[in-house]
């Protein structure tokens, strides 16, 4: 069997009730909002530990030193 003009012609299509698609849609694009906020959420966490990282590594941020500072303890 191959796809022609006159077998996709044949074929039957259906639609959803108008309706549907609107409730579909009050579902859907809010889930499809919050995975868009989250894939740049993602992506920018990606940047800060990319940047991040070495540095840990290296020692050239000192977590302790930040510690002590964030809860008030001179170093």
């Amino acid at each position: 069997m191959s796809l022609n003009d006159a077998s996709l012609k044949k074929i039957k299509v259906l639609f959803p009730a108008l309706n549907l698609v609107e409730l579909f849609s009050e579902i859907v694009n809010p889930l499809l909002e919050e995975c868009s906020l989250l894939r740049s959420q993602n992506q920018k966490l990606a940047q800060a530990r990319d940047l991040l990282l070495p540095r840990l590594m290296s020692g050239a941020i000192d977590l302790v030193r930040y510690d002590k500072l964030s809860n008030g303890v001179e170093v």
